[in-house]
């Protein structure tokens, strides 16, 4: 029997290269279909191309959505629907779309086909919208989720690691030949507390290594440029590069540290995948990265709001001594995804 065909929802801004990554292995999850039909949205070629798609996969922009929505209602039976990973805003304002997807949903279902949500995070508690939402996850196939809150809060669907904690490794250079502390953090955040500043340069400092910053979404270029003058550090501008030299640049540059230190995500996630240990090093943070790497047993946050550059550097050193347990829970995250990434690869292949 042949495979089927695959809808996938791909949409996100150019310019962050975790956002396109996680969406990259969606649709990898999906690459044994007999035809993909993807979604991008309203976007730019850059987008486009960080998602690298196959010359044989059909692409639909926002002036096409009437067309992909066509197939995804109508389409064969069988057909797959795989809703783009990552964070959901469930706020009152979204309300209509919940309730878009949610018909959505039914619809596929009721006619014969699947529905895929890979991991995913809620952002806003809305309880109108929550309430639909968690209808149309149990209305859904497959559901995952990338952190224990919004698991609990719908109450159905499988608990992972994020999707992007399944990308492809680099293989950096040995543990005792890496040479830098790498460095980044939103621009929207305010500038880190000078003890802050002090710690990141005396944990580099004694371990002998170099510091940098960088930029992993095209936004917080900006604040790399002033945490190098403060930290007296290297700056690896980005410049006129696209977004996949970008990316292609920072994953061999992660393979050369001991340390990333960064409020992004996916930063973290990436830095883990070239084998740096990641730091989440900020005043009040949020309870995101906390909650997402919790999902492979790790803790690399410390809330450094009144810390002193002696705590801030405890801190690093005392990760980069968990490290082999670090990566231990990461192996086994991975073994997780992978593990889904089967269950949606025979969705796809359908009976046999």
């Amino acid at each position: 029997m042949l495979p089927r065909t695959a809808h996938v929802m791909l949409t996100g801004a150019h310019g962050n290269v975790g956002d396109a990554i996680i969406r990259r292995r969606a649709l990898d999850w999906v690459r044994g279909a007999r035809e993909v039909h993807a979604y991008v949205g309203a976007t730019t070629p850059g987008w486009v191309g960080q998602l690298r798609f196959d010359d044989h996969d059909r692409v639909y922009h926002r002036e096409h959505l009437v067309r992909w929505l066509r197939g995804v209602l109508f389409g064969a039976r069988g057909r797959v629907v795989v809703l783009a990973p990552g964070e959901v805003a469930v706020r009152r304002r979204e309300l209509a779309k919940e309730l878009g997807f949610l018909l959505l949903t039914a619809v596929v279902r009721l006619t014969g086909g699947t529905v895929v949500r890979p991991p995913r995070a809620l952002r806003g508690r809305a309880p109108a919208t929550v309430a639909v939402h968690r209808l149309a996850c149990r209305l859904s196939t497959v559901v995952m989720w990338r952190d224990a809150p919004s698991a609990a809060l719908v109450g159905t669907g499988l608990s992972l690691p994020d999707i992007g904690f399944g990308e492809t490794t680099v293989e950096g250079a040995p543990w005792p030949r890496r040479t830098t502390v790498m460095v980044t953090m939103r621009g929207q955040r305010a500038f880190p507390s000078p003890a802050w500043v002090e710690g990141v340069t005396a944990f580099a400092g004694a371990a002998g290594l170099r510091l940098q910053t960088f930029a992993q979404v095209r936004q917080d270029e900006d604040r790399a440029v002033e945490l190098a003058t403060a930290l007296g550090a290297e700056h690896l501008a980005w410049g006129e590069r696209d977004t996949v030299a970008q990316e292609e640049r920072l994953r061999r540059a992660y393979g050369d540290a001991r340390v990333v230190v960064s409020d992004r995500l996916h930063v973290l996630v990436f830095a883990m995948l070239s084998g740096a240990v990641p730091a989440e090093v900020v005043d009040a943070p949020s309870s995101k990265i906390r909650e997402h790497f919790a999902q492979i047993s790790a803790d690399v946050s410390l809330d450094s709001g009144g810390a002193s550059a002696e705590q801030v550097r405890t801190f690093l050193t005392e990760l980069v001594g968990r490290r082999e347990q670090l990566f231990a829970g990461l192996a086994a995250g991975r073994v997780q995804l992978a593990e889904a990434e089967r269950l949606v690869e025979r969705l796809v292949a359908g009976p046999t």
